[in-house]
């Protein structure tokens, strides 16, 4: 039995890498990509099937994200009550016992039902997300941290890209339901490795003893301006990916795509995210998140453009959305900032609540996205639209960019 110590368990300069651990739970990020992204990939499936516009699919959507939101911000308090290797346990396994409720009712033609469904889900899935980054991050050496951070965090690109390539498939071989099968089964499976390779020594201390953190102390200490600027990024970023991610499918029907060729534009979106992801991870320790994030952004709103503007052919369209998911790597590069920018006790609470503001914002693009769908706005337009907050959060790492550079504890090409 593997055990992984945590940051508090050695000095963090004469510790490894725990490669099983960011392994499996970099493979948890990945499933929580998977099952992230299915609603959106069947979405034009179940409105052919059920007969009913794409635009009645925004409860399902919506609530997924409510829920993710409630995880996330619950998750500080959850490890410091049951420790971290517990809370990742329960998560994924809330996730299993969601998505299998999901392809249950399927059946049923409700969306009332696959509305409830998927709220069970998302908690797990925002749960799992600020306590796996926690424990690997402090379990690896210093140097490392935003490198680890943005590997585990890049499963969920992962994760998204593999639903996009498999889910048309699965759709055509098996109906909609099979796309939730597979989202119950890997978790399940993931759950016993992660049971038998996930520890944490601080989980053996009495959590009711440790001081709870609260959202307020991310403010102290002259981390206000820079909280605040994390948390605007996070929603800008979180904002377009998941209009993306929910209606991308949709969209891509009126550019030529059948519903079975459709969720290609999700997969092409995740490609695009996990070769940025890769990016980030490897420029991250020598030039410092922030500033690739500068410009990262600035690629992601440019390629949106071009695919609003731009006749092309569906081959073009994907590398353009694949473009645009390497340019949106932001939403795995505010994770690695959030580990920068906040000490050991704060860590946990700092990428949950940017998280839960990014999540946040996921909860209003995909509403947005239903509405602007319900008043007949052309795909172009939505995706035009969507390239606004993409620019502005360019302009927003800028800022973060230079407040990290100006910290006089920083270590250079960590932290910027």
């Amino acid at each position: 039995m593997t055990r992984i110590s945590p940051d508090t368990a050695q000095p963090a300069s004469t510790q490894r890498v725990p490669v099983t651990l960011v392994l499996v739970l970099l493979v948890t990020m990945i499933v929580d990509g998977f099952d992230t992204a299915a609603i959106g990939i069947v979405i034009p499936s179940l409105a052919a099937t059920w007969e009913l516009p794409a635009a009645a699919f925004t409860a399902p959507l919506v609530a997924t994200n409510i829920a993710v939101v409630l995880g996330y911000t619950s998750s500080s308090w959850l490890t410091s009550m049951l420790g971290r290797r517990n809370v990742i346990l329960a998560s994924t396994a809330l996730i299993a016992v969601g998505s299998a409720l999901t392809a249950i009712i399927i059946d049923s033609q409700s969306v009332p039902f696959l509305t409830a469904a998927r709220f069970v889900t998302g908690l797990g899935l925002g749960a799992v997300l600020p306590a796996a980054i926690s424990l690997a991050a402090g379990s690896s050496p210093a140097r490392r941290k935003e490198s680890v951070t943005v590997a585990i965090t890049m499963g969920l690109g992962a994760g998204v890209m593999i639903g996009g390539l498999l889910g048309g498939r699965l759709i055509a071989a098996a109906g909609p339901a099979m796309v939730f099968w597979v989202g119950a089964i890997a978790p399940a499976l993931i759950l016993i490795v992660q049971f038998f390779t996930v520890h944490d020594n601080t989980d053996e201390v009495r959590r009711s003893d440790q001081p709870k953190v609260r959202a307020t102390a991310l403010f102290a200490e002259g981390r206000a301006s820079s909280t605040v600027l994390l948390w605007c990024f996070a929603f800008l970023v979180f904002f377009a990916n998941y209009t993306l991610l929910s209606w991308v499918p949709t969209l891509l029907l009126s550019f030529g795509f059948d519903p079975a060729q459709a969720p290609l534009g999700t997969a092409a979106t995740g490609i695009g995210g996990l070769v940025g992801g890769i990016l980030l991870m490897l420029l991250s320790v020598r030039f410092g998140t922030a500033k690739i994030l500068i410009w990262g952004s600035a690629l992601g709103a440019g390629g949106l453009i071009a695919v609003a503007l731009v006749t092309t052919t569906p081959t073009i369209t994907l590398l353009l959305l694949a473009i645009v998911g390497a340019g949106l790597v932001g939403m795995v590069g505010q994770a690695s900032i959030a580990v920068a920018l906040y000490p050991a006790p704060l860590r946990t609470a700092g990428v949950g609540w940017a998280a839960a503001l990014g999540r946040m914002a996921s909860i209003v693009g995909p509403a947005v996205g239903g509405i602007l769908l319900a008043i007949s706005l052309s795909a172009n337009e939505i995706i035009l639209y969507t390239a606004i907050p993409v620019a502005l959060a360019s302009i927003i790492a800028a800022l973060l960019a230079r407040k990290l550079l100006s910290r006089p504890d920083r270590v250079s090409g960590d932290d910027a």
